[in-house]
């Protein structure tokens, strides 16, 4: 478990974040209608269009995540854990 628990853990976050975060650009999403009622203040887009880029926002750290997991190696400092 020690050994594959960090790696699953990684995985699972980014598989969640990507699929969340896809929801949302698509409209399927039960969260955007809250997420258009939070960002109805902010500047330059819509509230739709907002929902929208924070989905590919979300799709956008989800693979973020993902070379910490095929590349931990080259992430991480040599035994900090810390990312380089």
């Amino acid at each position: 478990m020690a050994r594959l628990g960090v790696p699953a853990s990684r995985v699972s976050l980014a598989v969640i974040l990507i699929w969340v975060g896809e929801l949302k650009p698509l409209g399927l999403s039960p969260a955007g209608p809250l997420v258009e009622a939070t960002v109805g203040w902010m500047p330059v887009f819509t509230p739709t269009q907002w929902v929208s880029v924070i989905g590919w926002w979300e799709v956008a750290i989800g693979v973020t995540f993902l070379p910490l997991v095929m590349r931990p190696e080259t992430t991480f400092q040599a035994g900090a854990g810390i990312p380089s």
